[in-house]
């Protein structure tokens, strides 16, 4: 089987049809070869989060060629339960975790950042200027919003339009469990993002729309 690509979004992006998901890593060498495999195979997509353990810490450690990966993360989880501040999508939250994502994978960048559930609590107005600074200061090349109702993805990618920030690239919608613990009331629908761009999160797609593109191979290890 050949891997396929498609474009990301709205952008000139490819991504692997299949991503890698590496929420359970925690053993170097296995991580090491997990990453090998995925890449020898094709892929070249990585999928992450501040609140996955130590998995951001060992995709720094075990990706040699950072630049032939697309490298994704997020943020909005509680890094610390003792500190309020230390969860939601609040600008606060967010310079502070896109830091420390930065420092445990060892890149300067990240090629997309998700915001990884809707907060109700913080405008989308902050959580959308924040993203739009680091994307900005060449420290976020795409941005995305996970588990958020279809009306908030549409809203912010208007007010993004009007106001010229960076608008969100892919959108994900939200799971009943997950929406209800954030006071969202929504279900899993497909979002109206910037050119309509999905990711179903309990599938593991990426946030892609068109068909896929035949390029060469995007992937590479170390």
């Amino acid at each position: 089987m050949t891997m396929k690509y498609r474009l990301f979004g709205r952008t000139g992006l490819r991504v692997s049809e299949l991503l890698l998901g590496t929420m359970t890593f925690d053993d170097p060498a296995e991580a090491g070869r997990i990453v090998d495999a995925y890449a020898d195979a094709g892929g070249n997509v990585l999928d992450t989060a501040s609140a996955y353990g130590r998995s951001e810490e060992l995709i720094g450690s075990v990706v040699r060629r950072r630049d032939r990966f697309v490298l994704g993360t997020k943020y909005t989880l509680s890094r610390d339960a003792a500190d309020p501040n230390a969860s939601g999508n609040h600008r606060k939250n967010l310079t502070v975790s896109l830091e420390r994502s930065l420092r445990r994978l060892r890149t300067d960048h990240v090629d997309l950042y998700w915001v990884h559930i809707w907060d109700r609590h913080t405008p989308v107005e902050e959580t959308l200027r924040a993203l739009d600074g680091a994307v900005r200061a060449g420290k976020v090349l795409c941005t995305g919003i996970s588990d958020a109702p279809a009306w908030v993805v549409s809203r912010a990618n208007t007010l993004a339009d009007w106001r010229g920030w960076t608008p969100f690239t892919a959108g994900a919608p939200g799971r009943p469990g997950l929406a209800h613990r954030a006071g969202t009331g929504g279900g899993r629908r497909r979002p109206a993002g910037r050119g309509g761009a999905g990711r179903d999160p309990g599938a593991g797609g990426a946030g892609v729309d068109p068909p896929p593109v035949p390029v060469g191979a995007a992937a590479g290890r170390g």
